[in-house]
């Protein structure tokens, strides 16, 4: 679509010049050539637009052996400001589907962003209790505390995504400013990642998230926060109340939460 755009631009841009040529030049047939196949090729031969274009460039003409080359004159400038006032609509419309299309392609990439990590997330325990197993007499490596989480999820997270950049600070929320734990950059996803303990059971976490959401939504790079919460000795009572947690969701941040295994 960006080549016919750029085409309809030249096209609309070489009127004024046509405007200032003879009518009975061959310019005018020449240029009306290029502007009804274009006009094809984008719309369809048997489109609306089409027919429009060609009524617009062979206008009716009454014409008798007195006729004035005044008259073919006004003619000329009529049809081809004409044309003009129907090529801009049409442009307009094109430059509106395209920032369309734009939109949509970046809603499906971050709709498939957010499968892959899901993806990742529901497989992680096996994944961590696959690395646990000691083999060939060396020892397994296992998920003690976030540092190994963030970790291992980093490196999961690297089969999908090519600029992660960790430990980006954040901005200054209830007047202190920390660290994320990475961000997703070209996505513009923040993960975060929670573990629990005896000492961080879900209504500790739910208080984190609550102020980490609060926190991501004045982020500039942030339109998605995802956040990880695992756990694998099983601290959580009601994972229901961290999944309400998506209803925090504002016009500005998206939020997600998968509490695993």
């Amino acid at each position: 679509m960006i080549k016919e755009i750029n085409a309809l631009h030249k096209l609309i841009e070489q009127i004024d010049t046509l405007k200032a040529t003879d009518w009975e030049k061959p310019d005018y047939e020449v240029w009306k050539g290029k502007v009804i196949r274009l006009v094809k090729r984008i719309f369809g031969e048997n489109s609306d637009y089409t027919r429009e274009i060609m009524d617009v460039l062979n206008p009716s003409m009454i014409v008798t052996k007195d006729t004035p080359d005044s008259y073919f004159e006004r003619i000329h400038i009529n049809t081809l400001d004409s044309a003009r006032l129907h090529l801009k609509a049409y442009l307009t419309e094109l430059e509106e589907q395209k920032a369309e299309d734009v939109v949509n392609i970046q809603s499906e990439n971050l709709e498939v962003s957010l499968q892959n990590l899901e993806m990742i997330f529901k497989k992680f325990h096996v994944v961590a209790r696959s690395l646990s197993k000691s083999h060939h007499n060396r020892d397994g490596l296992e998920v003690h505390d976030e540092y190994d989480l963030q970790y291992l999820l980093r490196s999961l997270v690297m089969l999908f995504f090519d600029d992660i950049r960790p430990e980006e600070s954040t901005p200054s929320y209830a007047s202190k400013s920390v660290k994320m734990d990475f961000l997703l950059n070209r996505e513009q996803i923040v993960v975060e990642c929670k573990m629990t303990s005896a000492s961080r059971n879900d209504k500790t976490i739910t208080d984190e998230l609550l102020i980490d959401i609060g926190r991501y939504d004045k982020h500039p790079k942030c339109k998605k926060l995802v956040c990880l919460v695992y756990d694998p000795a099983g601290f959580i009572d009601n994972k229901a109340v961290l999944n309400d947690l998506e209803d925090k969701s504002t016009a500005k941040l998206s939020v997600h939460v998968y509490v695993v295994p």
